[in-house]
């Protein structure tokens, strides 16, 4: 999501005022699989060094449409949440279906490139997503990824084998 500076202010003022909101007993809480630095997926493309895609956890009031990432919470409401979370089951697995099915299909193209780009699995939520035919391409990407991380193996063994012995050896 492209958002200009003034977007970005407002929408970060939204959820300071929110945050005081919440209460831990009645919030609802969730996680998503996003990116760890931009977790509301307003800062635009992250640089590729700092692409990360990580399980963050949200919060809002019931019926409310303003979610608040957990560390953008008061600590005292954070910690309360956490232990609720600790407690049992909030219905992650649903969230997540649900996350993942509202996702446009760049969006979970995206997720993958990022995964095979890190030799990281992909969530089995994600998998459960794709067709055959979106299978045997996130394959192919995935080959492709490991022959670009192989390459830069061989390379970094050539510039190895080049470099004049350590005088600690």
């Amino acid at each position: 999501m492209s958002m200009t500076e003034a977007q970005r202010k407002e929408f970060y003022a939204i959820r300071k005022a929110e945050r005081l909101k919440i209460d831990p007993a009645t919030a609802e809480i969730w996680w998503s699989w996003v990116e760890t630095l931009d977790p509301y997926g307003i800062e635009g493309d992250l640089p590729d060094d700092c692409c990360q895609v990580g399980r963050e956890y949200f919060a809002r009031n019931p019926g409310s449409e303003i979610c608040v990432w957990f560390y953008d919470l008061p600590a005292a409401t954070r910690k309360a949440l956490e232990k609720v979370s600790e407690r049992g089951p909030m219905d992650l697995s649903n969230r997540m279906r649900d996350a993942i099915a509202a996702m446009t299909d760049t969006d979970i193209m995206t997720i993958v490139h990022r995964y095979a780009e890190k030799g990281d699995r992909l969530p089995k939520e994600i998998i459960a997503r794709l067709s055959k035919t979106e299978i045997a391409e996130v394959c192919a990407i995935y080959r492709k990824a490991a022959e670009r991380h192989l390459a830069h193996a061989d390379e970094l063994g050539e510039f190895v084998e080049q470099r004049e012995p350590d005088q600690n050896q």
